[in-house]
């Protein structure tokens, strides 16, 4: 197979509004992102970041005072594949709890899920714990939440779309009127590599909301007619034809129990077991010419740094945007330092000159230099097209010659196993600046999650009133 484009998708939980919960109670958000379609593959949770928190001292000789509004901090639950925000106590109406929680999912897409362009699915949760004492008391300043069993009580299910192209943007949740709550989200996605897989683990959603489930192991009508034993199904495997012990032919003779997969279906190729197999799949059964070795490297240098390069840049201008907005001047200048007038300013080339390209890698201009929207939906990132600005005059042979030269410093000769090895380097020395750009990016997300949240609000707000006007 191809390389898989490797999306990260950051969601920053920045409040929640009870409007009218039917119950007082402990309450928290559990996400999980998975594709809509039938594989229903999930994303995984692997970290996520805590916002500042104003803490009060204690007064001398007394205990110090409960957070209601952070009884159990934020987590991840690995079985599950979902990520869960810090539990809070409601027990108002109108009553607000600002959270301030990102938490940070990984999703693989191969080049067929690219071209679909399918959604995928955010499926947001609200648990419910019950601390009201048996007797009826209040639930107190001190709320028993080891004893605490969670149940959800209800679920919203919100597609995304574009998160390969990189997305910034609002998403209020408004749950239904029975726990009508509102919950004030922004989700953020870039692209972070392109890997090699062998065969890449497709994990399944054990309870899609929106989609009926997949086939169940056991179910009614699938076993057999001797000895009972229940036969699943394994989804994407081609069905195969059973012929019952006792049928008849036309001669009379019986047919022997067997299974057979249908004469329209054909196996499937063999997985590609290196990445040069998986880049020049024909090419390494058969002799190549030199030039079209040089066109064919060329070529997937441009499609595939290009890729990375575009999420750079679309990062780094995303980065600068909102240090421009959402730092103050002392916050600016702990980042940046001062200027030699002694002004506090965020430099220009924020993070796209510092981009190490192997030579002959134009640098990717932004669809819209004059102005960069907060939103990244329109970038046009994909792994299928090389980004605006790769293209290269006729003639020019600088990217050709510095791949050549460099093969041939490491002492091996051009072949299609040398080109994938050294492509294979620079998309790693690539993928490493744009994962250090993206972790800046999601500090300044989680120490400024409030003012993130209100411009994109804003420009949320904006879009609506255009649609609808």
């Amino acid at each position: 197979m191809s390389l898989c484009t490797v999306v990260e998708i950051a969601l920053q939980f920045e409040s929640f509004r009870n409007i009218d919960l039917f119950h007082q109670g402990l309450y928290h958000l559990k996400t999980r992102i998975y594709r809509d379609d039938e594989s229903r593959a999930l994303a995984v949770p692997h970290s996520h970041l805590k916002g500042p928190t104003l803490v009060t001292e204690p007064v001398k000789g007394k205990a110090p005072r409960v957070d209601h509004h952070n009884l159990i901090p934020a987590h991840l639950n690995e079985e599950l594949y979902t990520f869960s925000t810090r539990s809070f106590l409601i027990r108002y109406c109108e009553e607000e709890v600002e959270l301030g929680d990102v938490g940070q999912f990984r999703l693989e897409l191969g080049p067929s899920e690219l071209e679909r362009r399918q959604p995928l699915l955010l499926e947001v949760e609200l648990m419910f714990a019950d601390l009201t004492q048996p007797s009826g008391e209040n639930l107190g300043d001190q709320p028993d939440v080891e004893s605490a069993e969670f149940r959800c009580v209800s679920t919203q299910v919100l597609r995304l779309r574009g998160v390969e192209r990189g997305l910034h943007d609002f998403c209020p949740v408004v749950f239904d009127e029975c726990h009508f709550c509102l919950l004030n989200l922004a989700v953020h996605s870039a692209v972070l590599d392109l890997r090699f897989r062998l065969r890449p683990k497709q994990l399944a959603a054990a309870k899609p909301k929106v989609a009926g489930p997949a086939p169940r192991a056991g179910a009614k009508g699938e076993e057999d007619s001797e000895g009972g034993e229940s036969r699943g199904g394994d989804v994407g495997l081609p069905a195969v034809v059973k012929h019952s012990k006792k049928s008849l032919n036309n001669d009379g003779s019986e047919d022997h129990d067997q299974e057979r997969p249908p004469s329209s279906w054909q196996a499937a190729p063999p997985p590609a077991l290196s990445m040069a197999e998986a880049l020049f799949a024909e090419e390494l059964n058969r002799p190549v010419e030199h030039s079209r070795l040089m066109q064919l490297a060329e070529g997937l240098y441009r499609r595939h740094i290009g890729v990375l390069s575009s999420s750079y840049v679309q990062q780094a201008a995303w980065f600068k945007l909102i240090c421009e907005r959402c730092l103050t001047p002392l916050q600016r200048e702990a980042l940046f330092g001062r200027t030699e007038d002694g002004d506090v300013v965020v430099p220009s080339d924020l993070g796209i000159d510092v981009l190490t390209l192997p030579k002959g890698m134009l640098m990717p201009q932004l669809p819209n230099p004059s102005g960069v929207r907060a939103s990244g939906s329109t970038a046009g990132i994909s792994s299928l097209k090389p980004a605006a600005g790769f293209e290269c005059t006729t003639g020019e042979r600088v990217l050709q010659e510095s791949i050549l030269a460099r093969i041939a410093e490491s002492g091996e000769s051009f072949t299609p196993h040398s080109v994938a090895r050294l492509l294979a380097y620079d998309l790693n020395a690539v993928s490493c600046q744009i994962l250090e750009l993206w972790h800046q990016a999601l500090n300044v997300v989680a120490f400024c999650y409030r003012e993130i949240a209100s411009m994109l609000r804003t420009q949320w707000e904006e879009r609506i009133i255009d649609q609808w006007s």
